[in-house]
Formats: C-alpha cells, structure tokens, sequence
C-alpha cells in the first residue's frame, strides 16, 4: 500500500449527507419496510435517500474484510455512494500503542473500501475524557502515522482542543477537524465551523442535555432528538461556509434513534439544494413535517398501511 491518498467516488458538488450506521432494528416501520421482502439489504435501501453511511460496526470491532466486499456490493448502483469508517475503539480510547496486527487487519479494510472509489475517510472519535495536552498530541500523532494515508478525521469533544494549535498540528499532519453538534454541558466544544484539510466534516449528535453524561440511561436514548428547523438551519449555513474551503465534505447525523438522523439529513439536503428530496411512506408517516419538503418515492417497497399525504 502506498502513500497517494485514495480517491471518492464522483459527486458533482462534493458534498455527501448520511447517517451514522444503518443497521437499527428501531428504523423499522419508521423508515425500513415494516415487513421487509427476503433478501432485503438495509444498506442498499439507505443508499437511495442519502449519499454516505459512516460504518459504526468498526468502533466495536475490527471488521473482516469480506464485510467490505458486502457493503460495496450493497451500493453498487449508487456511483455516488461513499463510506466513512471509524476507528476501532481500540486506537482512540486506549493510551497504548497500537498493536501493528490491529493497524494491518484495519487496514485490509480500509484499503478495500479505498480501492472501490468509496472511501471517503476513517474517523478517530474520542471521547469527552480526551483532553489537550503532551501525551495526547503524541497520541494523535501516532494514529496519523498509522492511518494518515486514510484521510483521518479528528473528533474531540472536549473544548480545550479548540485553540489555534489544535488547528495547526492538524493541517502539519493533514488531518481534517470534526465539526460536531453536542449537548454544550461545561468544557464540551460548541458548534464550530473548522476545514484543517480534505474532507470537510461534521457530525451532528443531537441536543439531549438531560441524559447525555447521565449514567444508567440506555445508550441510544442520547442519540434520541430530533432537529428543530432552525437547528438544521444553522448547520446548514455552516456547511455551506465549509464547501468552497475542501474537496469534499461530509455531514454525518447521529441522532439515529427510531431513523431520526434520516429526517434530519433529507431535511438538510431541502435546504442547502433548495429541492425536494425523495422519501419512503414510512419516514413521510413518521415525521409529518417532512411532507412539505420531501416527495414520495414511487418506487419504494410498499408499506402495508395507507399513507395520507393530503
């Protein structure tokens, strides 16, 4: 494998607006088919409403490498299709050296997704607990050697990161800044609206302040909000100040419970094209309000229960 980084997949405009994973068994019947045909891919059918997926099953293990092959078969037919790939948890939340098998059985992957056109970067997400100072910095400099040639993108969520050196080791190492939307509680970082290099990147987590640090609370139930409007406003005209700056840029929602991140992104795709996104009956059902901005897709599996647009 060698240095040049991979190249995406063609997008006209360089923008790509997904979900952060796919596989929930609570979309079903709120945006998968409530009883979904044999066979039924829950990737191909994402792949028709948005234009990037980040893989969340890699934070929790290190895929295998005919997993890869599935996904990229799975979109096939969408030419514009890219994927994000997190970190294994393993990299980001353990202050260890990475164990050489690890970064070579990740990057068997990676570089599969990289040689189908589809590989848009990999993710390190690190959690609130990270904060800057000495060890950290060597910390992100090792993953850069590591998984540099990858595009690395760069989530921290703790607001000591947010000063002009942060900026400047991450354009040294040619890492992009996550932009992120999170509950603003203490030290946590605030909206930014940050370009470091190619791609552009955001995440948007959802707004749950009452159970966001709390513990014994079931871990979707953070990512259980849905965007206001003007929420979705806001980010759109920071996306907008991010495109002229990158190649690409990608905004992943994260607000996953019950397809949430779905209605957020088709409604972040109305306004930034001004068009009017397709939708299925179920997501249409789920979230009225999308009625006014998005169209039905006359193509997609029927529901089982009658939809009343008007």
């Amino acid at each position: 494998m060698g240095n040049e980084k991979p190249s995406l997949s063609s997008n006209a405009n360089g923008l790509y607006l997904g979900t952060a994973g796919w596989n929930y068994n609570d979309w079903r019947g709120c945006f998968y088919p409530r009883t979904p045909s044999r066979g039924f891919s829950e990737l191909a059918y994402l792949s028709r409403y948005v234009t990037a997926a980040e893989v969340n099953t890699s934070f929790y293990r290190i895929p295998a490498l005919h997993q890869a092959d599935r996904w990229v078969a799975a979109v096939s037919d969408r030419p514009r299709f890219v994927f994000a790939m997190k970190l294994w948890q393993g990299f980001t939340h353990d202050p260890s050296p990475v164990a050489p098998g690890d970064v070579h059985a990740f990057s068997l992957v990676a570089e599969r997704l990289a040689q189908s056109g589809r590989l848009a970067g990999v993710l390190a997400q690190f959690p609130w607990s990270f904060k800057y100072g000495e060890d950290e910095i060597a910390r992100l400099r090792r993953l850069a050697r590591e998984f540099g040639r990858w595009r690395l993108i760069v989530e921290v969520r703790h607001a000591s990161w947010l000063r002009d050196e942060t900026l400047d080791l991450l354009k040294e190492l040619d890492c992009s800044f996550c932009n992120i939307d999170q509950p603003v509680i203490g030290q946590s970082a605030p909206p930014t609206a940050l370009v470091t290099a190619s791609p552009a990147y955001v995440r948007l987590h959802g707004r749950r302040y009452d159970v966001w640090f709390a513990e014994g609370e079931a871990p979707s139930e953070r990512y259980n909000y849905l965007y206001k409007t003007e929420e979705i406003a806001e980010w759109a005209e920071r996306i907008r100040q991010l495109t002229p700056k990158a190649e690409q840029t990608l905004a992943i929602a994260n607000n996953h419970f019950n397809a949430k991140a779905v209605a957020t992104i088709l409604e972040l795709q109305h306004l930034l094209t001004g068009e009017k996104p397709a939708a299925p009956p179920e997501l249409l059902e789920a979230f009225p309000h999308l009625r006014d901005i998005c169209r039905l897709d006359p193509s997609a599996p029927p529901s089982g229960r009658q939809l009343e647009l008007f």
